[in-house]
């Protein structure tokens, strides 16, 4: 389940509640690298990123949902 480091790819509600304890996956890999990507080609200016920062909050609310449901019911 070790992911190398490369692309990254969404995780699946089955393997993060799998996971091993310790071992840190992050469900909005995804937005967060194209966020973070965003920052080193524009300089790091914040004003520039704000569509992948809203995509990853979005991610991010979506997955605590997502795992409210599934936790209960």
């Amino acid at each position: 389940m070790n992911q190398p480091k490369g692309d990254p790819r969404r995780v699946t509600l089955t393997e993060f509640e799998n996971k091993l304890p310790g071992l840190h996956m992050n469900p909005c890999e995804i937005e967060s690298a194209a966020s973070l990507k965003c920052m080193e080609q524009n300089n790091f200016q914040h004003h520039l990123c704000q569509e992948y920062f809203t995509a990853y909050r979005d991610c991010k609310k979506i997955w605590l949902e997502e795992r409210k449901k599934a936790r209960f019911g």
